[in-house]
């Protein structure tokens, strides 16, 4: 399968004046990486995926146990991902940052990959 490319700030990447293509491992992690930043409700036409990041995670006290199951449920509800192989957060309070590395196998391969959310 192929997907658009998007560059680091998630629009479709036009650095060369064209569309890139990507596929594999690749469309794989910017598959994993759009599932973890979509906010629940964000899209009107399904108000019921996503992660519940006002609800849940920008609050006061985080519950990093609840955190962590909500992006590994998610991850693992993406298609062709088949197992979630290794899990890893760490949470900066005094930045308010939480970075997740984590390693799937998937029916493309194995990948290991790291995404930093801001709270």
């Amino acid at each position: 399968m192929l997907d658009l490319k998007l560059d680091s700030t998630h629009d479709i990447d036009l650095s060369s004046y064209g569309l890139k293509l990507i596929n594999d491992l690749d469309r794989l992690e910017q598959k994993i990486k759009i599932v973890l930043l979509f906010f629940f409700a964000e899209w009107f036409l399904d108000t019921t995926i996503g992660i519940k990041y006002h609800e849940v995670i920008f609050v006061a006290n985080p519950n990093l146990t609840l955190i962590d199951s909500l992006f590994k449920a998610a991850i693992l509800e993406i298609d062709e991902i088949q197992e979630l192989v290794a899990y890893d957060s760490v949470f900066d309070k005094t930045n308010r940052s939480f970075s997740l590395t984590f390693t799937v196998k998937s029916n493309i391969g194995q990948l290991t990959t790291t995404q930093d959310i801001i709270l």
